[in-house]
């Protein structure tokens, strides 16, 4: 699927933080919940009504007769119960959607996947888990575009050139930053040459 691969143990690191941030999120959620049924006990009493929806549809299927106009009925009920809750939840300046976990990834539930796939968000996670490694070994973690500094660079013109050393400079780096920006499986290589101390391993370990 042209995404980069991951050893186990950054998949797992991973994994791990998105499952202690879901697990978070969905105990913050039972606390907001805990706290509305102290404030609204009819609340509770409508959720549990219609936590046993499932239960009686299953029971009426298990009696026999007419099973069809039974499960309308019990979705008629349910929808009415429904209609309730967010009058319920209206009056305190809610919606049921306030009661839900509040996820970091919406579309994954902080999950990682979505449709068996893997989610943007835990490929964004594997990405910085892979740069957090790769500065934890490298001797210049810090090598940043904003650490970049062209005060390095005389503001004089180079009479063989005929350039500003120190605009050329900021030139080169705008040009990384801007390729760093829109980077692609498609981007051609960068080549950089020139002698020691003049920005190259800085603007490579930016980019």
């Amino acid at each position: 699927d042209g995404k980069m691969a991951y050893d186990k143990s950054m998949y797992l690191a991973v994994k791990q933080r998105m499952d202690e941030r879901r697990l978070r999120a969905q105990m913050e959620a039972a606390e907001r919940k805990e706290e509305l049924y102290a404030a609204l006990p009819q609340l509770e009493q409508l959720d549990r009504k219609l936590a046993a929806t499932g239960a009686a549809v299953a029971k009426a299927v298990l009696a026999g007769g007419d099973v069809e106009q039974a499960v309308l009925a019990i979705g008629r009920e349910n929808q009415a119960m429904q209609e309730e809750k967010r009058r319920l939840l209206a009056k305190a300046g809610l919606t049921p959607q306030d009661l839900e976990p509040r996820y970091r990834c919406p579309k994954c539930g902080d999950t990682g996947l979505v449709e068996g796939r893997r989610c943007e968000c835990l490929q964004g996670e594997l990405q910085q888990e892979a740069s957090r490694r790769l500065n934890a070994i490298s001797p210049l973690a810090l090598s940043r575009f904003d650490t970049f500094d062209l005060r390095y660079y005389p503001n004089v013109v180079d009479e063989a050139l005929k350039i500003n050393l120190r605009d050329k400079m900021g030139e080169i780096l705008a040009y990384c930053r801007r390729y760093s920006e829109i980077f692609s499986l498609r981007s051609p290589s960068v080549f950089m040459i020139g002698n020691t101390g003049l920005g190259k391993t800085h603007l490579s370990l930016a980019i």
